[in-house]
Protein backbone atom coordinates (compact mmCIF):
# COMPACT_ATOMS: atom_id res chain seq x y z
CA UNK A 1 0.00 0.00 0.00
CA UNK A 2 1.25 3.38 -1.17
CA UNK A 3 2.41 5.84 1.85
CA UNK A 4 0.12 9.00 2.31
CA UNK A 5 2.00 12.51 0.99
CA UNK A 6 2.19 14.85 3.82
CA UNK A 7 2.70 18.23 2.20
CA UNK A 8 4.98 20.47 4.11
CA UNK A 9 4.59 23.98 3.09
CA UNK A 10 7.23 26.88 4.59
CA UNK A 11 6.77 30.31 3.84
CA UNK A 12 10.09 32.50 3.42
CA UNK A 13 13.47 31.52 2.03
CA UNK A 14 15.82 32.46 4.19
CA UNK A 15 18.28 30.73 6.83
CA UNK A 16 15.07 29.27 8.74
CA UNK A 17 13.75 27.71 5.65
CA UNK A 18 16.87 26.37 4.33
CA UNK A 19 16.96 24.92 7.40
CA UNK A 20 13.87 22.86 7.38
CA UNK A 21 14.64 21.94 3.92
CA UNK A 22 17.89 20.91 4.76
CA UNK A 23 16.81 18.65 7.12
CA UNK A 24 13.67 17.13 4.98
CA UNK A 25 15.51 17.10 1.98
CA UNK A 26 18.06 14.62 4.08
CA UNK A 27 15.52 12.43 5.44
CA UNK A 28 13.90 12.09 1.55
CA UNK A 29 17.49 11.33 0.44
CA UNK A 30 18.59 8.44 3.25
CA UNK A 31 16.46 5.21 2.32
CA UNK A 32 16.66 4.01 6.21
CA UNK A 33 15.14 7.49 7.08
CA UNK A 34 12.60 7.26 4.70
CA UNK A 35 11.15 3.93 4.67
CA UNK A 36 10.55 4.24 8.45
CA UNK A 37 8.79 7.27 7.75
CA UNK A 38 4.58 6.55 7.84
CA UNK A 39 4.49 9.03 4.91
CA UNK A 40 6.48 10.86 2.52
CA UNK A 41 7.09 14.81 2.97
CA UNK A 42 6.43 16.77 -0.48
CA UNK A 43 8.14 20.41 -0.10
CA UNK A 44 7.68 23.63 -1.57
CA UNK A 45 8.67 26.80 -0.31
CA UNK A 46 7.00 30.54 -0.77
CA UNK A 47 9.02 33.18 -1.24
CA UNK A 48 7.78 36.87 -1.40
CA UNK A 49 10.76 38.35 -3.20
CA UNK A 50 12.52 36.96 -6.47
CA UNK A 51 15.56 36.17 -4.26
CA UNK A 52 16.79 33.84 -1.83
CA UNK A 53 18.06 34.90 2.05
CA UNK A 54 15.37 36.64 3.57
CA UNK A 55 16.75 39.17 6.12
CA UNK A 56 20.15 37.59 4.59
CA UNK A 57 20.08 38.80 1.45
CA UNK A 58 21.69 41.22 -0.51
CA UNK A 59 21.00 43.94 -2.90
CA UNK A 60 23.26 44.90 -6.01
CA UNK A 61 22.07 48.40 -6.84
CA UNK A 62 22.94 50.25 -10.15
CA UNK A 63 25.96 50.98 -10.03
CA UNK A 64 27.39 47.89 -8.83
CA UNK A 65 28.14 47.89 -4.97
CA UNK A 66 26.81 45.14 -2.67
CA UNK A 67 25.06 46.26 0.15
CA UNK A 68 24.15 43.27 2.96
CA UNK A 69 21.00 43.80 5.22
CA UNK A 70 22.94 44.44 8.04
CA UNK A 71 25.90 43.00 9.33
CA UNK A 72 26.28 39.23 8.55
CA UNK A 73 28.95 37.92 8.58
CA UNK A 74 30.10 33.94 9.90
CA UNK A 75 32.15 33.60 13.01
CA UNK A 76 32.67 30.88 15.55
CA UNK A 77 29.30 28.96 15.78
CA UNK A 78 28.24 26.24 18.52
CA UNK A 79 26.45 24.42 15.09
CA UNK A 80 28.45 22.33 13.14
CA UNK A 81 25.93 21.64 10.76
CA UNK A 82 25.58 25.84 9.73
CA UNK A 83 29.30 26.31 9.37
CA UNK A 84 29.30 22.73 6.76
CA UNK A 85 26.23 23.76 4.57
CA UNK A 86 27.49 27.09 4.29
CA UNK A 87 30.93 25.46 3.34
CA UNK A 88 29.95 23.28 0.90
CA UNK A 89 28.33 26.21 -0.91
CA UNK A 90 31.25 28.29 -0.96
CA UNK A 91 34.55 26.77 -0.79
CA UNK A 92 36.68 30.02 -0.62
CA UNK A 93 36.25 32.56 2.26
CA UNK A 94 37.95 35.87 2.72
CA UNK A 95 39.60 35.30 6.75
CA UNK A 96 39.07 39.37 7.61
CA UNK A 97 40.69 40.38 11.24
CA UNK A 98 37.48 42.14 13.20
CA UNK A 99 38.71 45.58 14.42
CA UNK A 100 35.57 46.60 16.30
CA UNK A 101 35.53 49.65 18.60
CA UNK A 102 33.30 52.39 19.78
CA UNK A 103 33.03 56.32 19.64
CA UNK A 104 33.11 57.72 23.11
CA UNK A 105 34.32 61.48 21.67
CA UNK A 106 31.67 62.74 24.34
CA UNK A 107 34.15 61.79 27.08
CA UNK A 108 37.54 61.68 25.31
CA UNK A 109 38.48 65.02 23.91
CA UNK A 110 41.40 64.41 21.72
CA UNK A 111 43.08 66.85 18.81
CA UNK A 112 41.94 63.93 16.32
CA UNK A 113 38.46 62.93 16.30
CA UNK A 114 39.86 58.84 15.46
CA UNK A 115 41.71 59.01 18.63
CA UNK A 116 38.23 59.04 20.31
CA UNK A 117 37.61 55.37 19.78
CA UNK A 118 38.17 52.97 21.94
CA UNK A 119 38.07 48.79 21.20
CA UNK A 120 35.03 47.32 21.44
CA UNK A 121 33.94 45.40 23.81
CA UNK A 122 34.18 48.65 25.94
CA UNK A 123 33.77 46.75 29.82
CA UNK A 124 37.16 45.04 28.82
CA UNK A 125 38.69 48.54 27.71
CA UNK A 126 38.05 50.87 30.27
CA UNK A 127 41.88 51.34 31.00
CA UNK A 128 41.97 53.76 27.63
CA UNK A 129 39.24 56.34 29.50
CA UNK A 130 40.44 59.59 31.07
CA UNK A 131 41.57 58.43 34.55
CA UNK A 132 38.83 59.31 37.23
CA UNK A 133 36.11 57.76 34.46
CA UNK A 134 38.42 54.46 34.58
CA UNK A 135 38.99 54.59 38.21
CA UNK A 136 35.19 54.82 38.63
CA UNK A 137 34.26 52.41 36.17
CA UNK A 138 37.11 49.97 37.60
CA UNK A 139 36.18 50.22 41.69
CA UNK A 140 32.34 50.17 40.50
CA UNK A 141 33.12 46.57 38.52
CA UNK A 142 34.98 45.29 41.64
CA UNK A 143 32.15 45.59 43.47
CA UNK A 144 29.81 44.13 41.33
CA UNK A 145 31.84 41.45 40.96
CA UNK A 146 30.11 39.85 44.30
CA UNK A 147 26.83 41.18 43.80
CA UNK A 148 23.40 38.99 43.12
CA UNK A 149 22.81 38.74 39.76
CA UNK A 150 19.04 38.61 40.22
CA UNK A 151 17.41 41.45 37.85
CA UNK A 152 13.78 42.71 37.70
CA UNK A 153 14.61 43.91 33.69
CA UNK A 154 17.51 44.94 31.35
CA UNK A 155 18.02 48.01 32.80
CA UNK A 156 18.66 46.48 36.13
CA UNK A 157 21.21 43.57 34.29
CA UNK A 158 23.40 46.50 32.99
CA UNK A 159 23.70 48.16 36.07
CA UNK A 160 24.23 44.74 38.06
CA UNK A 161 27.09 43.72 35.39
CA UNK A 162 28.59 46.72 34.26
CA UNK A 163 28.09 49.62 37.03
CA UNK A 164 26.56 52.90 37.41
CA UNK A 165 29.24 54.96 35.44
CA UNK A 166 29.88 52.28 32.14
CA UNK A 167 25.79 52.09 31.96
CA UNK A 168 25.27 55.99 31.88
CA UNK A 169 28.31 56.84 29.08
CA UNK A 170 27.47 54.03 26.80
CA UNK A 171 25.29 51.09 27.40
CA UNK A 172 22.15 52.35 28.09
CA UNK A 173 22.04 55.34 25.84
CA UNK A 174 23.59 52.78 23.08
CA UNK A 175 21.00 50.22 24.00
CA UNK A 176 17.82 52.49 23.66
CA UNK A 177 19.39 53.61 20.50
CA UNK A 178 18.92 50.26 19.23
CA UNK A 179 15.84 48.80 21.07
CA UNK A 180 14.22 52.37 20.63
CA UNK A 181 12.75 51.19 24.03
CA UNK A 182 13.13 52.34 27.65
CA UNK A 183 15.21 49.40 29.04
CA UNK A 184 13.28 48.74 31.60
CA UNK A 185 10.35 48.00 29.69
CA UNK A 186 12.90 45.09 28.79
CA UNK A 187 13.39 41.68 30.25
CA UNK A 188 16.80 40.53 31.08
CA UNK A 189 16.07 36.58 30.96
CA UNK A 190 17.52 36.99 26.90
CA UNK A 191 20.57 38.46 27.64
CA UNK A 192 21.92 36.07 30.02
CA UNK A 193 24.61 33.80 28.56
CA UNK A 194 25.49 36.00 25.78
CA UNK A 195 27.31 38.45 28.02
CA UNK A 196 30.67 37.25 29.52
CA UNK A 197 31.61 37.45 33.30
CA UNK A 198 34.08 40.27 33.89
CA UNK A 199 37.57 39.02 34.94
CA UNK A 200 38.68 41.49 37.76
CA UNK A 201 41.93 39.90 37.98
CA UNK A 202 42.55 40.27 34.31
CA UNK A 203 41.31 43.56 34.04
CA UNK A 204 43.52 44.77 37.07
CA UNK A 205 46.78 43.66 35.17
CA UNK A 206 45.11 45.19 31.72
CA UNK A 207 44.64 49.07 33.60
CA UNK A 208 48.00 48.64 34.95
CA UNK A 209 49.85 48.72 31.49
CA UNK A 210 50.36 50.94 29.15
CA UNK A 211 48.14 51.17 26.47
CA UNK A 212 50.76 50.81 24.07
CA UNK A 213 51.64 47.35 25.29
CA UNK A 214 47.82 46.28 25.11
CA UNK A 215 47.80 42.45 23.52
CA UNK A 216 46.88 43.27 19.70
CA UNK A 217 45.60 39.82 19.12
CA UNK A 218 42.52 40.27 16.84
CA UNK A 219 39.94 37.59 16.60
CA UNK A 220 38.71 36.77 12.87
CA UNK A 221 35.52 36.25 11.03
CA UNK A 222 35.15 34.64 7.62
CA UNK A 223 33.01 36.71 4.71
CA UNK A 224 32.36 35.00 1.43
CA UNK A 225 35.02 35.59 -1.45
CA UNK A 226 33.75 35.90 -5.16
CA UNK A 227 30.25 36.60 -4.09
CA UNK A 228 28.30 39.62 -4.44
CA UNK A 229 27.59 39.81 -0.66
CA UNK A 230 26.24 37.21 1.39
CA UNK A 231 23.03 36.89 0.13
CA UNK A 232 25.08 34.76 -2.86
CA UNK A 233 25.75 32.13 -0.61
CA UNK A 234 21.73 31.39 0.34
CA UNK A 235 21.51 31.14 -3.55
CA UNK A 236 23.91 28.91 -4.05
CA UNK A 237 22.67 27.02 -1.22
CA UNK A 238 19.42 26.92 -3.09
CA UNK A 239 20.45 25.81 -6.34
CA UNK A 240 21.64 22.15 -4.76
CA UNK A 241 18.08 21.71 -4.39
CA UNK A 242 15.28 20.46 -6.93
CA UNK A 243 13.65 24.24 -8.46
CA UNK A 244 10.21 22.77 -8.52
CA UNK A 245 10.47 23.16 -4.28
CA UNK A 246 10.00 26.68 -4.66
CA UNK A 247 7.98 29.38 -5.83
CA UNK A 248 9.72 32.63 -6.16
CA UNK A 249 7.52 35.78 -6.08
CA UNK A 250 4.88 34.88 -4.16
CA UNK A 251 2.86 35.85 -1.27
CA UNK A 252 1.07 34.38 1.59
CA UNK A 253 -2.19 36.99 2.02
CA UNK A 254 -4.72 34.81 4.13
CA UNK A 255 -4.22 31.10 5.71
CA UNK A 256 -7.19 29.08 6.51
CA UNK A 257 -6.10 27.36 9.44
CA UNK A 258 -9.37 25.07 9.72
CA UNK A 259 -9.45 24.40 5.94
CA UNK A 260 -5.36 23.85 6.02
CA UNK A 261 -5.43 26.55 3.04
CA UNK A 262 -3.29 29.18 1.99
CA UNK A 263 -3.60 31.57 -0.47
CA UNK A 264 -0.79 33.35 -2.45
CA UNK A 265 -0.26 36.08 -4.85
CA UNK A 266 2.13 35.67 -7.53
CA UNK A 267 3.67 39.27 -7.79
CA UNK A 268 4.66 38.65 -11.14
CA UNK A 269 1.37 37.80 -13.06
CA UNK A 270 -1.15 39.39 -9.95
CA UNK A 271 -2.58 35.91 -10.05
CA UNK A 272 -4.03 34.29 -6.98
CA UNK A 273 -3.73 31.17 -5.58
CA UNK A 274 -4.98 28.37 -3.13
CA UNK A 275 -2.79 26.13 -1.79
CA UNK A 276 -3.46 23.14 0.84
CA UNK A 277 -0.91 22.11 3.61
CA UNK A 278 -0.44 19.47 6.35
CA UNK A 279 2.28 21.35 8.20
CA UNK A 280 2.97 24.93 7.81
CA UNK A 281 6.33 26.33 8.76
CA UNK A 282 5.78 30.40 8.87
CA UNK A 283 9.13 32.62 8.84
CA UNK A 284 7.24 35.78 8.74
CA UNK A 285 6.51 37.46 11.54
CA UNK A 286 4.35 35.71 13.84
CA UNK A 287 2.47 39.16 15.08
CA UNK A 288 1.28 38.55 11.21
CA UNK A 289 0.63 34.98 11.40
CA UNK A 290 -1.89 35.92 14.13
CA UNK A 291 -3.94 37.91 12.08
CA UNK A 292 -3.56 35.94 9.26
CA UNK A 293 -5.03 33.02 10.82
CA UNK A 294 -7.51 34.59 12.96
CA UNK A 295 -5.77 32.38 15.78
CA UNK A 296 -4.16 34.92 17.74
CA UNK A 297 -5.08 38.54 16.52
CA UNK A 298 -3.50 40.39 19.20
CA UNK A 299 0.12 39.23 20.21
CA UNK A 300 1.75 41.77 22.65
CA UNK A 301 5.27 41.97 20.84
CA UNK A 302 7.13 45.02 20.20
CA UNK A 303 9.82 45.33 17.30
CA UNK A 304 11.52 48.24 15.85
CA UNK A 305 12.11 49.37 12.41
CA UNK A 306 15.46 49.78 11.15
CA UNK A 307 17.13 52.25 8.46
CA UNK A 308 20.23 51.24 6.57
CA UNK A 309 21.60 54.06 4.46
CA UNK A 310 24.66 53.08 2.56
CA UNK A 311 27.37 55.07 0.49
CA UNK A 312 29.37 53.54 -2.02
CA UNK A 313 32.57 56.41 -2.23
CA UNK A 314 35.77 57.23 -4.60
CA UNK A 315 39.59 56.67 -3.42
CA UNK A 316 41.41 57.13 -1.09
CA UNK A 317 39.75 55.76 1.79
CA UNK A 318 41.40 56.97 4.99
CA UNK A 319 43.24 54.56 7.03
CA UNK A 320 41.02 54.75 10.14
CA UNK A 321 38.01 53.56 7.92
CA UNK A 322 40.00 50.72 5.66
CA UNK A 323 41.10 49.45 9.13
CA UNK A 324 37.56 48.64 10.99
CA UNK A 325 35.51 46.21 10.66
CA UNK A 326 32.45 47.93 12.12
CA UNK A 327 31.93 51.04 14.49
CA UNK A 328 29.59 51.48 17.54
CA UNK A 329 27.77 55.20 18.37
CA UNK A 330 26.10 55.32 21.76
CA UNK A 331 25.68 58.95 20.97
CA UNK A 332 22.10 60.38 20.33
CA UNK A 333 23.37 63.13 18.18
CA UNK A 334 24.90 60.49 16.27
CA UNK A 335 22.34 59.31 13.93
CA UNK A 336 23.22 55.55 13.49
CA UNK A 337 24.06 53.19 15.88
CA UNK A 338 26.50 51.41 13.91
CA UNK A 339 28.45 52.07 10.93
CA UNK A 340 29.99 48.93 8.98
CA UNK A 341 32.56 49.38 6.20
CA UNK A 342 31.35 46.76 4.62
CA UNK A 343 33.69 46.72 1.39
CA UNK A 344 36.71 46.24 3.80
CA UNK A 345 35.13 41.99 3.83
CA UNK A 346 35.36 41.85 0.07
CA UNK A 347 37.46 43.32 -3.03
CA UNK A 348 33.73 41.85 -4.51
CA UNK A 349 31.26 44.74 -3.06
CA UNK A 350 32.01 47.38 -5.54
CA UNK A 351 32.05 47.92 -9.02
CA UNK A 352 35.80 48.45 -9.05
CA UNK A 353 38.01 48.02 -5.60
CA UNK A 354 40.91 49.83 -6.67
CA UNK A 355 38.29 52.61 -7.50
CA UNK A 356 36.06 52.77 -4.79
CA UNK A 357 35.02 51.59 -1.24
CA UNK A 358 31.75 51.54 0.78
CA UNK A 359 29.87 51.97 4.10
CA UNK A 360 26.48 50.60 5.25
CA UNK A 361 24.62 52.46 8.44
CA UNK A 362 21.81 51.43 10.38
CA UNK A 363 19.49 53.43 12.37
CA UNK A 364 17.01 52.53 14.67
CA UNK A 365 13.27 53.66 14.70
CA UNK A 366 10.37 52.81 16.90
CA UNK A 367 7.98 50.73 14.68
CA UNK A 368 5.31 53.46 14.00
CA UNK A 369 7.98 56.31 13.53
CA UNK A 370 7.95 58.27 9.80
CA UNK A 371 11.01 58.14 8.25
CA UNK A 372 12.40 61.00 5.91
CA UNK A 373 14.70 59.57 2.97
CA UNK A 374 16.63 63.09 2.16
CA UNK A 375 17.09 64.56 6.04
CA UNK A 376 18.12 60.62 7.29
CA UNK A 377 20.78 60.32 4.22
CA UNK A 378 22.03 64.07 4.36
CA UNK A 379 22.35 63.39 8.45
CA UNK A 380 24.22 60.25 8.12
CA UNK A 381 26.51 61.34 5.52
CA UNK A 382 27.52 64.73 7.69
CA UNK A 383 27.77 62.55 10.87
CA UNK A 384 30.31 59.95 9.02
CA UNK A 385 32.19 62.77 8.25
CA UNK A 386 32.26 64.13 11.92
CA UNK A 387 33.26 60.80 12.99
CA UNK A 388 35.89 60.45 10.93
CA UNK A 389 34.69 57.94 8.81
CA UNK A 390 34.64 59.48 5.31
CA UNK A 391 36.38 62.58 3.79
CA UNK A 392 35.83 65.93 1.80
CA UNK A 393 37.97 64.11 -0.97
CA UNK A 394 35.34 61.02 -1.03
CA UNK A 395 32.90 61.52 -3.76
CA UNK A 396 29.61 59.91 -3.55
CA UNK A 397 29.10 57.33 -6.48
CA UNK A 398 26.02 55.69 -4.93
CA UNK A 399 23.32 56.12 -2.17
CA UNK A 400 21.56 53.08 -0.26
CA UNK A 401 18.45 53.53 1.42
CA UNK A 402 16.46 50.79 2.23
CA UNK A 403 13.78 50.40 5.32
CA UNK A 404 13.34 47.29 7.28
CA UNK A 405 9.59 47.44 8.88
CA UNK A 406 10.82 44.51 10.78
CA UNK A 407 14.09 45.88 12.28
CA UNK A 408 14.78 44.15 15.84
CA UNK A 409 12.38 41.69 17.88
CA UNK A 410 12.37 43.30 21.11
CA UNK A 411 12.31 41.31 24.49
CA UNK A 412 9.46 42.83 26.05
CA UNK A 413 9.17 41.53 29.94
CA UNK A 414 5.82 40.15 28.77
CA UNK A 415 7.51 38.52 25.39
CA UNK A 416 8.10 35.31 26.69
CA UNK A 417 4.71 34.19 28.16
CA UNK A 418 3.25 35.85 24.67
CA UNK A 419 5.43 33.64 22.70
CA UNK A 420 4.12 30.20 24.88
CA UNK A 421 0.48 31.07 24.03
CA UNK A 422 1.17 31.59 20.62
CA UNK A 423 2.89 28.35 19.81
CA UNK A 424 0.39 26.41 21.55
CA UNK A 425 -2.27 28.15 19.39
CA UNK A 426 -0.76 27.35 16.37
CA UNK A 427 0.97 24.16 17.12
CA UNK A 428 -2.69 22.94 17.52
CA UNK A 429 -3.32 23.71 13.99
CA UNK A 430 -0.01 22.28 12.79
CA UNK A 431 1.23 25.70 12.28
CA UNK A 432 5.18 26.34 13.68
CA UNK A 433 6.23 29.92 13.37
CA UNK A 434 9.95 29.95 13.47
CA UNK A 435 13.07 32.46 12.83
CA UNK A 436 14.11 35.60 13.77
CA UNK A 437 10.74 37.29 13.63
CA UNK A 438 8.47 34.01 13.11
CA UNK A 439 9.89 32.74 16.65
CA UNK A 440 10.47 36.44 18.13
CA UNK A 441 13.39 35.58 20.01
CA UNK A 442 16.56 37.72 19.24
CA UNK A 443 18.99 35.99 21.08
CA UNK A 444 18.30 33.13 18.66
CA UNK A 445 17.83 35.01 15.52
CA UNK A 446 21.67 35.07 13.85
CA UNK A 447 22.08 33.11 10.91
CA UNK A 448 23.45 29.93 12.34
CA UNK A 449 20.61 30.14 15.29
CA UNK A 450 17.84 30.54 12.50
CA UNK A 451 18.96 27.84 10.24
CA UNK A 452 18.80 25.21 13.08
CA UNK A 453 15.39 26.54 14.39
CA UNK A 454 14.33 25.53 10.67
CA UNK A 455 16.17 22.64 11.34
CA UNK A 456 14.83 21.08 14.17
CA UNK A 457 11.27 22.38 14.05
CA UNK A 458 11.16 19.48 11.62
CA UNK A 459 12.73 16.73 13.80
CA UNK A 460 9.63 18.26 16.05
CA UNK A 461 7.12 17.72 13.42
CA UNK A 462 8.44 14.30 12.23
CA UNK A 463 9.80 12.73 15.49
CA UNK A 464 8.35 14.26 18.41
CA UNK A 465 12.14 15.91 19.95
CA UNK A 466 12.37 19.12 21.76
CA UNK A 467 13.60 21.36 20.19
CA UNK A 468 16.95 23.87 21.82
CA UNK A 469 16.04 27.06 20.38
CA UNK A 470 12.68 27.75 20.94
Amino acid sequence: MAKPIKKFVICGAGPTAFGSLHRLHEILSNDELRNDLPFIPSILILEKEDVFGGLARSVTDENGFVFDLGVHVVSESKYPLFIDTMQEAIEEWNIVRRNVKADFHHIISKEKRIDSYIPYPVQENIMFFPENIKNKCFNELKVLENISNKCQNFDDFIENHFGKTLKEIFFKPYNEKVWTLKLNEMSNEWVYGRVPKIEINKLTKLCNTKLNDKSKNMTTFRYPSGCKGVGDVWKKIAEKYPKNYFKMSCEVFEIDPILKTINILNKNTKKKSKLEYDYFISTMPITLLGKMTSLAPSINLKHSKVILAGFGLTNPQNKFSKSHSWLYFSNPDIIFYRATLISNFSTDLTPDYTKYWSVLCEIGLKAEEEDNEKIIMEKTLKDLKSCGIVDEVNNVVTKFYMVLQYGYPIPTLERNNELKNAHLIFEKHDIYSRGRFGAWKYEASNQDSAFTQGYEVIDKIIYGINETLV
